[in-house]
């Protein structure tokens, strides 16, 4: 069916008025108009009703590699905007990759911004002098801030690769500053062996450096965090060990250290699934 024939909705009140099923049905519409020019991706959390509509659904830099990867001129992405943001970096020049939902920020990818990041770059070299440090920045970032990262000969990691990344950093006797999650980055110094002493937080609200010795510390957290992961606490997994003897409870790296050492096991969304 051409594009054509489609018919747009007039306004936003116009959509929400329509029962699910006709919306439901006018999406399939113009699924099937758009055909092979348009590939659609959905994140893992996204709602069942969002991926009925998606060719793919995935953790975000893996999605943005199958957008890299797709013959499409268009690639839809139903994410948050950075997600968008790293599937139009991967794309090539003649994709364009469409966020559907304009208003959808990670509050947490939010936290990091390039000005807050060069001051606490200048102030912990000010502390330590300068080649001392290497910028860390999760995958869950705005492209202004890993271009920062870039710009200072750091890298950027996933949940799935922060220990590795994180031990490439600290070679040659250098400290991380890792951006923006602090559980990400705390949970995974901890498991690398280092103690709680090692671990900093950079107080990204009022600009200063929380460290009970400054030269015993190896990582600096950045003071940014999941406001869903963070709501995860240790009595949640004691009341489902309660309730469920035989569960096995398995949690995010982006939730609290002691969340995370009271869980049977830890890792990314693609280890949970």
């Amino acid at each position: 069916m051409p594009l054509h024939t489609v018919r747009p909705l007039e306004s936003p009140r116009d959509y929400r008025a329509l029962d699910v099923e006709e919306v439901r049905e006018r999406a399939w519409n113009a699924r099937r108009a758009l055909g092979p020019s348009a590939v659609m991706l959905a994140h893992h959390y996204q709602t069942d009703e969002i991926m009925e509509f998606a060719d793919y659904r995935g953790d975000s830099l893996e999605l943005s590699k199958v957008a890299a990867a797709a013959d499409a001129p268009n690639i839809v992405f139903c994410g948050v905007d950075f997600m968008a943001e790293s599937a139009a970096i991967l794309c090539s020049p003649d994709q364009t990759v469409i966020l559907p939902a304009g208003d959808a920020p990670c509050p947490m990818a939010a936290m990091a911004d390039v000005s807050g990041l060069e001051y606490a770059w200048q102030y912990l070299e000010d502390l330590w002098g300068p080649d001392s440090l290497v910028p860390l920045v999760y995958q869950n970032s705005s492209a202004a801030v890993k271009a920062f990262c870039g710009r200072n000969g750091g890298a950027v990691c996933t949940s799935s690769n922060a220990q590795p990344a994180i031990r490439w950093g600290l070679r040659g006797a250098r400290r991380v500053l890792f951006a923006p999650d602090r559980y990400l980055a705390t949970n995974s110094a901890l498991a690398l062996g280092y103690s709680m002493d090692q671990i900093a937080i950079w107080n990204r609200s009022e600009d200063y450096l929380e460290a009970t010795n400054p030269d015993d510390v190896v990582l600096v957290a950045w003071d940014g965090y999941c406001n869903v992961h963070r709501r995860f606490e240790v009595s949640d997994v004691e009341r489902m060990r309660q309730d469920y003897p035989e569960v096995q409870v398995v949690v995010h790296p982006e939730c609290k250290p002691e969340v995370v050492q009271a869980a049977d096991a830890t890792g990314s969304t693609a280890y949970i699934v």
